[in-house]
């Protein structure tokens, strides 16, 4: 990279980008997911009266579950350094937002903020006394 971007990766403008990225990533991985799930697993023959939307909404709502695994791997992707600190912490954030949020946008909110959080409370040097 040259030394004429605004943000650096580096820096903690980045850093946190970079892991609200990974947040918000975390539940759309998780949802196409699910949806590959459902569709090549359920015998429309045993679905209920609304189809097999059921099987949809119960894989749905483990997501923070589903997401603890997905951190690391999607910190790593976006470039995220070091990963697994934030990665550790997450779930930390992660699942009291959870358990408040309701909604695809909240979900996904909720995540960006869970990742933004952990990634500021793991950067290296920042809580130093002065």
């Amino acid at each position: 990279m040259d030394s004429t971007n605004v943000v650096s990766y580096n820096g903690l403008a980045g850093r946190l980008g970079m892991a609200g990225l990974a947040g918000v990533l975390a539940p759309l991985v998780h949802l196409a997911g699910t949806l590959v799930i459902a569709l090549a697993t359920t015998d429309p023959q045993k679905c209920g009266h609304f189809g097999c939307f059921g099987v949809l909404v119960q894989m749905w709502a483990a997501w923070p579950w589903v997401e603890i695994g997905l951190a690391w791997p999607l910190l790593r992707i976006t470039g995220v350094r070091p990963a697994w600190p934030i990665a550790l912490a997450v779930p930390v954030f992660l699942i009291p937002l959870g358990l408040a949020t309701e909604g695809p946008e909240a979900v996904v909110f909720g995540s960006m903020i869970a990742y933004v959080l952990a990634a500021l409370a793991t950067t290296p040097g920042i809580w130093r006394r002065r």
